[in-house]
């Protein structure tokens, strides 16, 4: 359900109402009507910001123009540049257009169209007289529009054929000429009642008179909006069949408050059902009002970013501080821990004091003696070889033992059984280990390397 403040305004009377819609029905919860004087003063009490305007200004501009069809997407322009033509005191205006019908034109096919144009000179007083009260128009509609949009929608399944709407406003009665379900021409007639006066009917058989002659348009039928109320004054035959219409969406609502207050009726539901279009705001109106938007936005993003920053910087104050406290903490235990330091650091001392002799020692424990390696040597006594020579060097951890012998075998082979079993021999002393053997058997010589690592670790 959308609640809506419709205004209507055409310079004489202002029409306050406040609607509910709910599916293309409507209630009422306030209408009122004041002068234009008052508008003001009402503005300055109201609690709305954003207004949705229903302006019937006195002068406007109707014209009838050919484009071709296959140019539908540049009418926008199109039609300004032929306003601007036909007009050339128009410096600046808005204006609602509709396709009515195709003609050919020098052998193009053209689309008939009806063009209504209304200056910004025109809506300006509206419209200041909102800004200045710091009031912000949300759209702008052409009472004949809303009307003619409201009326049409209650002969969509009779379309095909020309007819006039009749409607009262405050001060006179508004006739609209649709044709193929577009509003072709406008015409206003003064008219103090909302009763259907002799006056009236002759008005609008002059204005159906006026719409065959100049316009080639035959009216079917004159339809009024609502149930008119007649003068005691027999009013004079229509020039074509005449009957009274009351819309759907009006079925709910007194025919009292219809009758008075069609045009901000007509304005709230078409704003509901499309709303901004046809809108006829002036363009540097709409560019304040994207501005202003903007700008707020930039406000509204900027303030909240402070607001984040302030909540970031006030979240790091709350950390620093608790790390702060924690760091005084610690602190405060290593101040009370400075005995165990202490102790700690004279422990240390005392331990590096000790490595040196320490190293020494296990140094000296794990290295060889020479002549303990010569006392472990007990070859086997025999005739076949013999040592020419025994060399040892001490080294880190074992002793390196060069022997140098001969063998006194005759043959070759048993020179080479010989040789082994030497190699073997030392192998079985504990803690010799051969790493390499070398026989010249032609010489019957022996080179023969062998480290030896004491008999413990060899036991191991």
């Amino acid at each position: 359900m959308s609640s809506i403040l419709s205004i209507y305004l055409d310079g004489t009377v202002v029409q306050i109402l406040k609607a509910k819609i709910a599916n293309s029905s409507i209630t009422v919860k306030e209408a009122l009507t004041f002068p234009h004087d008052e508008l003001e003063s009402y503005l300055l009490g109201c609690r709305h910001n954003n207004f949705i305007i229903s302006c019937n200004p006195s002068s406007f501009y109707q014209d009838i123009i050919f484009l071709p069809k296959a140019a539908v997407k540049l009418y926008d322009n199109l039609i300004r540049a032929e306003m601007s033509k036909a007009h050339p005191d128009l410096a600046g205006f808005t204006f609602n257009y509709g396709v009515i019908g195709e003609t050919t034109l020098d052998g193009v096919v053209q689309n008939k169209i009806a063009v209504l144009s209304y200056a910004d000179e025109a809506t300006a007083a509206f419209i200041s007289l909102f800004y200045s009260n710091k009031k912000i128009i949300a759209n702008l509609y052409a009472t004949p529009y809303t009307i003619f949009r409201l009326a049409v929608s209650a002969c969509e399944s009779d379309s095909g054929q020309a007819r006039i709407f009749i409607t009262p406003l405050p001060g006179e009665k508004l006739i609209l000429l649709c044709e193929k379900n577009e509003l072709e021409f406008v015409r206003k007639i003064p008219s103090p009642e909302t009763v259907l006066l002799p006056a009236d009917v002759q008005n609008i058989n002059m204005t159906m008179d006026y719409c065959f002659q100049s316009l080639r348009v035959r009216v079917a039928e004159a339809v009024m909006l609502n149930t008119p109320e007649t003068s005691d004054d027999l009013p004079p035959p229509f020039n074509a069949p005449f009957r009274s219409l009351l819309p759907v969406e009006l079925a709910g609502l007194p025919e009292q408050t219809v009758r008075n207050f069609m045009a901000p009726i007509a304005t709230a539901l078409h704003h509901v059902k499309d709303k901004g279009k046809n809108d006829i705001l002036p363009s540097e109106y709409v560019s304040f009002k994207l501005h202003r938007n903007i700008f707020t936005s930039a406000i509204l993003i900027n303030i909240f970013i402070s607001l984040l920053m302030g909540w970031l910087a006030f979240s790091e104050y709350n950390a620093t501080t608790k790390h702060k406290e924690k760091i005084k903490s610690f602190r405060a235990r290593l101040a009370s821990a400075s005995d165990e330091i202490a102790a700690y650091k004279k422990l240390d001392d005392e331990i590096k004091a000790l490595e040196s002799p320490m190293a020494f020692l296990n140094k000296l424990n794990t290295s060889q003696h020479p002549g303990t390696a010569l006392a472990s040597l007990k070859p086997p006594e025999t005739k076949n070889y013999f040592f020419k020579g025994i060399t040892l060097k001490n080294a880190e951890g074992v002793v390196n033992v060069h022997f140098e012998g001969a063998i006194t075998a005759s043959g070759y082979k048993e020179t080479q059984t010989v040789f082994e079993g030497v190699v073997e021999q030392l192998k079985k002393i504990p803690g010799y280990s051969v790493s390499s053997s070398i026989i010249d058997i032609k010489q019957k010589t022996f080179i023969i390397e062998a480290l030896y690592k004491g008999a413990r670790q060899q036991s191991k």
